[in-house]
């Protein structure tokens, strides 16, 4: 093995190992330090979300925060507008645009000094909006704060897959607020002032208008904060859902973070990319392994690590997976690589598709 090799593999040993230590530390969250209670705007774009809205926004209106308008932004051609209307306090029909349109459509429609952002499938918890209002502080700078997410449904291996992997985002926040003093935003369950966003430009159109908007809070020197404040999500179910959703993903998020980070946060690029792509760089560990190199069985071993120790926000079942998702979240993953580099090669654009969804059990 070459003497490169090693180091490269070494290299990332330590920092698979550095964020293994991340994840077991207790998260730092930001203190509750806001005493007064805005007006807050709860802000959802939709589009044919009649099998999961419902059940969102009944989730919403069982919210503990007294001061919260809901605003749906609806292109559907289903009977979601209808269902919205039992439910939200205005019902926007939105003319096109893509989702950063229909957002800021809502963002001009709002009452609240503050806005909070969700998607239709977002399902919050009793004090989620509560804990994220307590969590700002405009005297100290805090005017943004983000609250964790996880999954919420579980139908086949690339369900699990999904869960795997938005298991890891919560973890790989706290150590950007670690490292950085930032986190990116998650692009649902976060809280902002709405002087704030309309003074960073709102949103714009792309495949992942949730990291370019951190970007330009980031830049502008506002820093996103986290606060203990749950919600969960579905993730994909089809092969088809889950590779469209990762091309956007990967390829927007990429191109992002790459074109404008600056400061601290370029430390983290390292980091995340390496986090992110340890399923499908452990299927070149295991095949170096498999010839006697130790040093890329240690990787492999702390890669698989990372993710068990995420695993275990979802539950015995999910760690009992873990094994086999992680195989197959890294075949998939190459499959996301390779599929992008075709498309680069051919010049064909990567779309923003919604995510199929399964409707949510009556409860």
């Amino acid at each position: 093995m070459s003497d490169a090799l090693s180091v490269l593999l070494l290299a990332i040993a330590v920092v698979y190992a550095l964020f293994a230590v991340l994840m077991l530390v207790p998260r730092r969250f930001a203190p509750a330090t806001m005493r007064r209670m805005p007006k807050v705007s709860a802000i959802i774009a939709s589009r044919n979300e009649e099998q999961v809205i419902e059940a969102a926004l009944k989730r919403l209106r069982k919210s503990s925060y007294p001061k919260l308008e809901v605003i749906v932004v609806d292109s559907s051609t289903d009977t979601t507008r209808a269902i919205a209307r039992r439910y939200a306090d205005n019902v926007i029909i939105s003319r096109g645009g893509g989702k950063a349109a229909a957002l800021n459509n809502g963002v001009r429609a709002a009452t609240g000094e503050l806005l909070y952002f969700l998607d239709a499938d977002t399902l919050v918890e009793r004090h989620t909006i509560r804990s994220l209002v307590a969590s700002l502080d405009e005297t100290s700078g805090c005017v943004v704060s983000a609250g964790t997410v996880l999954p919420s449904s579980k139908a086949g291996i690339v369900s699990y897959i999904g869960r795997l992997q938005l298991a890891l985002f919560n973890p790989l926040a706290a150590a950007a607020v670690r490292l950085a003093g930032s986190a990116m935003l998650p692009g649902k369950n976060f809280i902002i002032f709405r002087k704030t966003l309309v003074q960073a430009g709102g949103f714009r159109q792309g495949l992942t208008e949730d990291i370019n908007l951190s970007v330009r809070l980031i830049r502008r020197g506002i820093h996103v904060s986290l606060a203990d404040a749950p919600c969960r999500e579905q993730v994909p179910y089809t092969l088809r859902s889950y590779l469209t959703q990762q091309q956007r993903w990967l390829y927007g998020g990429l191109s992002e973070t790459g074109a404008a980070l600056t400061g601290r946060f370029v430390l983290l690029v390292p980091l995340v990319l390496l986090v992110l792509l340890a399923p499908v760089l452990s299927l070149a560990y295991l095949t170096l392994a498999a010839s006697g190199n130790d040093l890329a069985a240690a990787a492999f071993v702390l890669g698989f690590l990372i993710h068990l120790i995420a695993a275990r926000q979802l539950g015995a079942g999910d760690c009992a997976m873990a094994p086999l998702t992680f195989l197959a979240y890294g075949i998939l993953q190459a499959c996301v690589l390779v599929i992008i580099a075709l498309k680069w090669a051919f010049r064909i654009p990567v779309r923003w598709e919604r995510t199929e969804k399964v409707r949510y059990r009556a409860k």
